[in-house]
């Protein structure tokens, strides 16, 4: 009896909580008009893999008459840039 509380277990048992997985910082559609140059009227590339996002999202409205580059995005932010008349792609 004594030995089963003077030397507890040094292994932990039960679930063990894995670390989240992250692919990088988020941003919204309505966030791209920042990134843009207002002087031009011809189609803006923005790189956004190389501003440090992963991910874009759908909240917001779709600027026009630009290129995204970027490595994922939701379905509703994909509807909404093409809606808008701009283009997005996968970076490599």
């Amino acid at each position: 009896m004594f030995m089963k509380y003077a030397y507890p277990l040094q292994k932990k048992k039960g679930f063990v909580k894995k670390p989240l997985q992250s692919e990088g910082s988020t941003i919204n559609v309505g966030e791209l008009e920042r990134f843009m140059e207002r002087e031009k009227e011809e189609k803006v590339v923005l790189d956004m893999a190389s501003a440090g996002y992963g991910k874009l999202l759908g909240a917001g409205h779709a600027p026009r008459n630009i290129e995204v580059v970027i490595p994922s995005w939701s379905k509703r932010a994909e509807e909404k840039l093409l809606a808008a008349g701009s283009t997005i792609r996968k970076s490599s």
